[in-house]
């Protein structure tokens, strides 16, 4: 007991001298999904770490969801592979790497009824040398919200926070993110047309035509195919479809695409007109750049 004491002692004197720090942050997926990564090491890096995630500290009320029967759609990373709370619930029967790292931030054990709000996060990993030996950034687990949201990250303290080979706690900087550990998760856009685009309203009116959000639509691509093997985008079958449509107000595929411009002429009564022919015919047996994708999510290609 005395000799326990005097290394207890002996860590909380040596600790500020040698503790390490890490930097964490999570990368937006973009798909409704966040990866928590370590992205710098100073020092001794942790063996063991706790954390907790919380899909409704950030101004808004999220839950992470269970897309692939893991717990908060927990998919580990590729180095920790002692899942404490997982080992805890299998008991001798556990082996490295099974399960997920992902607990109930109350209780030990694997997270409990899905969807959840706060969930523990405890990783450790004591075989395959040292953190500071892989390379960054390395991820720890990515967590699903099941759509856009926020999620703030933080320690663990009941689960012992981050800790190195000698038991000295290591300090966690949680970067990059929107402010007080919150981290923004957005989601694949549904829609090739953002809600911004002056001529949304129009487009959804029109049933969303695929047409409209071809990257070289706006310059006269009416079907969005290249002739030529590619050598050129504008040609005669984007006029076969604008001609039959000239002078009428059309709204359905394939005549709506020769809305060029997306406007009406004589108070509502054409949407394809000189207008459109007015741009067409410059780009004509042309490759036509790009449009301005400042108001698209993505092109859609045919």
């Amino acid at each position: 007991m005395k000799t326990l004491v005097t290394l207890m002692a002996v860590f909380a004197l040596t600790s500020p001298l040698f503790a390490g720090s890490v930097d964490i942050d999570i990368l937006n997926n973009a798909d409704g999904s966040g990866t928590v990564r370590i992205v710098a090491i100073s020092g001794d890096g942790p063996v063991g770490l706790a954390l907790e995630a919380d899909a409704g500290a950030c101004n808004d009320v999220n839950m992470f969801v269970d897309p692939n029967n893991e717990a908060g759609g927990c998919d580990p990373g590729p180095w920790y592979d002692i899942n404490i709370d997982f080992a805890h619930d299998s008991g001798s029967s556990y082996s490295l790497g099974d399960g997920h790292p992902c607990a109930d931030e109350g209780e030990a054990g694997t997270a409990g009824d899905i969807p959840i709000e706060l969930i523990a996060l405890s990783l450790a990993e004591l075989s395959s040398g040292t953190v500071n030996e892989q390379s960054l950034p390395l991820d720890l687990v990515t967590l699903d919200l099941g759509g856009a949201g926020n999620i703030h990250l933080d320690v663990n303290e009941i689960r012992g926070k981050l800790v190195d080979s000698n038991g000295i706690e290591v300090t966690a900087n949680f970067v990059g993110g929107v402010g007080g550990g919150c981290y923004e998760i957005t989601d694949v856009p549904d829609e090739c047309m953002k809600a911004t685009h002056p001529d949304y309203a129009t487009w959804v009116l029109y049933g969303k035509p695929d047409c409209w959000c071809y990257d070289a639509q706006c310059k006269g691509d009416v079907d969005g195919m290249t002739q030529f093997a590619g050598a050129v985008n504008i040609f005669s079958d984007d006029v076969d479809i604008l001609l039959p449509n000239y002078a009428t107000l059309v709204t359905t595929v394939p005549g709506v695409c020769a809305d060029i411009d997306h406007m009406t002429q004589f108070a509502g009564a054409v949407n394809v007109f000189s207008d459109d022919v007015d741009i067409l015919l410059p780009n004509y047996a042309t490759l036509a750049t790009d449009c301005d994708m400042t108001h698209f999510n993505f092109w859609i290609v045919p």
